[in-house]
């Protein structure tokens, strides 16, 4: 079974914010009936439509059609989710979310708005271009001049989708509880600052710092470098640590005691040494082939990889590995390869569950469930949906860290266990790790261990980002943990 395979969700939207958030519930088995217009959803003519719709049901409600309207509105009565682009949407039909609330109280309804309440540009169409121009992610993003710089990837547009996604299923978390829906606002605004939170992030007592910087970006050990054998490879290195573990490997340790550097590793990145170090690193780079330093910066623990074409991204082992290739077969498209499921969930995995729909292939053959019964209670008020539950997190740098900030800012109780030496990435990354408190423990030490396992006894999710082996290596892995508490949830 689907962890969502009893909901019914109505998907009222276009493009791909919103279609995107109605394919991660379809993944995940909920039955996402897609309202068309007449004319279809305008993304039909995209490639990435086949994707963003996959598994849903077509069905056509022309807006002047009064009965389809009305069926439209009994539809609602008795769903789970609505996602809407905004109120205007269900107007344009003769409903709103008051009447549709007041009739099913469990209904949770999604507003995912272009840029806000109100868009600043003309028509209010979605467009990645324009609300990175508005929200002034194409300002911060590294380029040859400074100015700003159109991304190629909508990633603005997938992280609305992405971050509706988490809200509406922290809303069902809580709809277990109260017996309550409630609306849910995700903008292109909201997905700017969830996104480049740490571009963002500055210290207003120092210059705002050029972008101009190169197409690799401004960190001389985070990027990608040519090697001796034509091959091209990302280096990974962040954080102090292993920053100098690179540049001692590479065998320029006297880089450190230039005095442009002033004794202080994090000085990589000034403006003024960027293109310095960069240029040092690269000539060694050079003098290396790809495989060679592959081994070499692996074994430091540092992450790095071939860079290949991006029609062969599909292909790679690794992806084909994790399940993230998959294959349908398009009604429209014939054989259509489009990325798999990104999250791996042991007990309820999700799956493709098809192409996406002709155009109203369902028209007739949706089942119109009933209306719930209405609580008899009020809706309460909690600081968040997620209030009450207990999260340690054990994340380092960015993945781990921000995934529990994220999750405190919708109301849980997020502790950080980091060790005794700190997150190595604390005095730049700070930004990842709003909203936590923080436990120092060396887990390598078995009173801390056994302190560790106390905490978990009264916590319901654990969080990490180590290396594979690691957790069973320090006795924290999922079984070890759930014997401890019945139901507890591992995310690595």
């Amino acid at each position: 079974m689907g962890v969502l395979d009893s909901l019914q969700v109505v998907d009222l939207t276009q493009g791909i914010a919103g279609p995107i958030t109605g394919m991660f519930l379809t993944d995940f088995g909920a039955e996402v009936v897609k309202i068309e217009p007449p004319m279809g959803d305008p993304g039909r003519d995209q490639p990435g439509f086949s994707m963003w719709n996959r598994g849903k049901k077509s069905v056509v409600v022309d807006p002047s059609n009064t009965a389809q309207c009305a069926w439209l509105d009994e539809l609602l009565g008795g769903a789970d989710i609505c996602i809407v682009r905004d109120s205007a949407t269900l107007a344009k039909f003769g409903l709103s979310g008051e009447s549709l609330r007041t009739r099913n109280a469990r209904l949770i309804i999604v507003e995912m708005a272009p840029y806000g309440r109100t868009t600043p540009w003309l028509g209010g169409h979605e467009s990645q271009a324009l609300l990175a121009a508005a929200g002034g992610v194409a300002w911060r993003q590294s380029g040859t001049d400074g100015g700003p710089i159109d991304s190629v990837y909508p990633h603005l547009l997938y992280v609305q989708g992405v971050w509706a996604t988490v809200c509406t299923v922290a809303a069902l978390v809580e709809r277990e509880r109260s017996g309550f829906g409630q609306n849910i606002a995700v903008g292109g605004i909201n997905a700017v600052m969830e996104a480049a939170v740490g571009s963002f992030t500055v210290n207003p007592d120092n210059p705002d710092p050029s972008t101009a910087v190169g197409t690799g970006g401004r960190h001389p050990t985070y990027t990608r470098y040519a090697t001796k054998d034509g091959q091209w490879i990302a280096c990974g290195a962040l954080g102090g640590k292993f920053e100098t573990w690179l540049i001692k490997a590479l065998g320029l340790s006297a880089m450190l005691d230039e005095e442009r550097m002033g004794g202080n590793i994090g000085n990589l990145v000034l403006a003024s040494n960027v293109d310095w170090a960069k240029a040092k690193i690269q000539t060694e780079f050079l003098k290396h082939n790809l495989d060679d330093l592959i081994t070499m910066i692996t074994g430091l623990g540092i992450p790095c990889g071939r860079i290949g074409p991006t029609e062969a991204w599909l292909d790679h082992p690794q992806v084909n590995a994790i399940g993230m290739h998959a294959q349908v077969e398009d009604p429209q498209r014939g054989p259509t390869g489009m990325p798999g499921i990104p999250i791996n969930l042991t007990r309820t995995p999700g799956k493709v569950h098809g192409p996406a729909p002709v155009l109203g292939a369902d028209n007739g053959k949706v089942q119109v469930r009933p209306a719930p019964p209405r609580p008899d209670k009020m809706a309460p008020l909690r600081p968040g949906p997620l209030a009450g539950f207990r999260i340690l997190d054990m994340g380092t740098f960015v993945a781990g860290p921000y995934c529990g900030s994220l999750l405190a800012e919708l109301g849980a109780d997020v502790i950080k266990v980091e060790p005794l030496t700190g997150d190595p990435f604390r005095h730049t990354g700070y930004t990842f790790n709003r909203g936590m408190r923080s436990v120092a423990m060396d887990l390598q030490n078995d009173q801390a261990r056994h302190a560790f396992y106390e905490m978990v006894k009264t916590s319901d999710v654990v969080i990490d980002s180590l290396r594979p082996g690691v957790t069973r290596n320090l006795g924290i892995h999922f079984d070890k943990l759930n014997s401890l508490t019945q139901g507890m949830v591992t995310v690595s």
